[in-house]
C-alpha cells in the first residue's frame, strides 16, 4: 500500500504522465490503483529556464520527467531523501530490455552477482 502522502497519477490525452494531487486528508480518497511516484533516478537542468526535471520512477514501473516543483509541493520528502549509494541500472539474462524487466541495484549487489561485468564498467570508466 502506498504511502498515503505519495503522488498519484495518471496520463493525460497526449501519454504524458500528469500528477494528481488530493489537499484532504481522508485516506478513503486515495485511490489505491493509481500509479504514484516511487523514486527519483535523475535531474536535468534546464539553463534557459532556470527550473528542473526530474525523471520519476512510478509504481507501475514506468518513467516520466515531471517538473521539480510540482514533486517538491506534493512529495517533499522524496525529492530531499539521499540514498548516497552508486547504483546501476540492470537489465537481467532472459528478461526483455524495458523499463518494467530492467531494475536499479546497488553497486554492491551488482559488484557481487556480476563481478566481470561490474569489473568491466570500471575499467571501461577509467578509460574515458
Amino acid at each position: 500500500m502506498p504511502h498515503p502522502d505519495a503522488i498519484a497519477g495518471g496520463n493525460n490525452d497526449d501519454g504524458d504522465r500528469i500528477i494528481a494531487e488530493s489537499t484532504k486528508s481522508d485516506s478513503s480518497l486515495y485511490d489505491y490503483q493509481s500509479p504514484f511516484i516511487t523514486g527519483i533516478c535523475e535531474h536535468m537542468v534546464n539553463t534557459t529556464t532556470c527550473t528542473v526535471e526530474l525523471n520519476t520512477m512510478w509504481s507501475d514501473a514506468e518513467w516520466s520527467w515531471i517538473p521539480e516543483f510540482d514533486v517538491q509541493k506534493s512529495v517533499p520528502d522524496i525529492v530531499y531523501h539521499r540514498d548516497h549509494t552508486k547504483k546501476f541500472l540492470c537489465q537481467w539474462v532472459g528478461y526483455p530490455n524495458d523499463k518494467k524487466s530492467n531494475s536499479w541495484e546497488k553497486e554492491t549487489k551488482v559488484r557481487q552477482i556480476a563481478p566481470e561485468v561490474y569489473h568491466e564498467w570500471v575499467k571501461d570508466k577509467k578509460k574515458a
